[in-house]
């Protein structure tokens, strides 16, 4: 990502990053507008099966979120 925001100049730009392999349950835009709130955003999604999420990664956050 840093080579492609350095060589296209467009470091000072807006941008979205998403990964191949992610699913929207929730509109893309409302993500967007609360996003540009905040320097770095980041969604997260309840898979709802503790056996399933062992599949994937997991988050921790510290007393402020």
């Amino acid at each position: 990502m840093h080579y492609v925001l350095k060589t296209q100049n467009i470091g000072d730009q807006d941008l979205l990053v998403v990964a191949g392999d992610n699913l929207f349950s929730q509109p893309v835009p409302e993500f967007a507008a609360v996003a540009k709130k905040y320097p770095a955003t980041l969604a997260l999604y309840d898979v709802g099966d503790l056996e399933a999420i062992r599949k994937y990664n997991n988050v921790t956050t510290n007393s402020e979120g």
